[in-house]
């Protein structure tokens, strides 16, 4: 995000998310990709429009709008009666079904995401769990026992 833009509409300080405050830069994006933001509803859809500046090729969608569907039968019943065109992360159950329809592309792709485990060492008594008194998580042992029981 530019700077100069951020203090021209007083987002140079982080947003809390976590009290769900919204500022300019929520609905008003900084950017030079592709698409540009059109409109967003919190929870509920979100719609691109193709950048006219764009300094790249082209795409061959000039709209690209994105529902929010939180229950998997509702989102896969759009999906199949066309309502929709993809959805992101069909439920396991329903994949066998989707493959011998036939008019689906399933496309598997790796996690992008970084996973990782901590362990609380900071306090003396685990706040969860059944070890009363102590906290495992402090001795180096313990904490190297799990790493290495994973399979990494």
């Amino acid at each position: 995000m530019s700077k100069a833009w951020s203090a021209a509409h007083g987002v140079v300080e982080p947003q809390n998310y976590n009290a769900r405050q919204e500022t300019y830069a929520v609905r008003n994006a900084n950017g030079t990709g592709p698409y540009r933001l059109k409109s967003y509803e919190s929870d509920t859809r979100t719609v691109l429009v193709a950048n006219p500046d764009w300094w790249g090729k082209r795409g061959n969608v000039d709209e690209a709008v994105y529902v929010v569907i939180q229950s998997d039968a509702t989102r896969m019943a759009a999906l199949i009666s066309g309502q929709v065109d993809f959805v992101i992360d069909p439920p396991f159950q329903d994949v066998a079904r989707l493959k011998q329809e036939g008019r689906f592309k399933l496309a598997d792709t790796t996690d992008i995401g970084t996973q990782y485990l901590g362990f609380d060492q900071s306090r003396d008594e685990l706040q969860f769990g059944d070890v009363k008194g102590k906290n495992p998580f402090k001795d180096l042992r313990v904490r190297r026992a799990v790493y290495q029981a994973i399979d990494i």
